[in-house]
């Protein structure tokens, strides 16, 4: 919960450091929605370094992608789109009052607004190494409570294996999965 400081992440990408964002659970960040956590890493660094300019959102955006996929050690595979790599896309409805203006040329905004201003919720189609998962803001052949009750199943699983490390005074709650 950000007690261990503010990481100095345009320091470490200046240094080579493949720094990645990601959404590990919501005890992290409270939130498993990765717009949120780009739009919150890049007010971070811009608080920390009291400069607006730190952390433009193009940086960002390749914390969650490109870089992102170096600092998993999986950018031969994913991170961007290119020939022989896993074709994820996500799709976002732009045309939404949160999104707007959508400025193109000298002026374009569309990085920034995603950074800033999207949502999961506006993700419309999500494609996962070529095959549609999402579609019109749907999940595409996923039983939804097989998924919850697999992803509890595991989670407890997770937990008991944990609680023998976790000292007396320290509740199983306040520990990361």
């Amino acid at each position: 919960k950000l007690a261990s400081g503010i990481c100095p992440v345009p320091a470490a990408l200046e240094a080579g450091v493949a720094v990645g964002l990601g959404t590990d659970g919501v005890k992290e960040n409270n939130n498993l929605d990765i717009f949120e956590e780009m739009k919150f890493a890049a007010l971070l660094q811009k608080i920390g370094s009291l400069d607006a300019r730190v952390m433009p959102a193009e940086d960002v955006i390749r914390t969650a992608t490109s870089i992102g996929a170096r600092a998993i050690g999986m950018q031969d595979e994913l991170g961007s789109l290119e020939a022989g790599k896993k074709a994820d896309i996500v799709l976002l409805e732009l045309n939404k009052p949160h999104m707007s203006p959508v400025l193109y040329g000298k002026y374009e905004n569309i990085v920034p607004n995603i950074v800033y201003s999207a949502s999961g919720a506006d993700v419309h189609t999500v494609i996962v190494n070529g095959q549609t998962r999402v579609e019109n803001h749907k999940l595409i052949d996923v039983d939804m409570k097989e998924m919850l009750d697999q992803y509890q199943k595991h989670t407890e699983a997770l937990i008991e294996r944990r609680e023998p490390f976790v000292p007396d005074h320290v509740s199983i709650a306040d520990v990361t999965v």
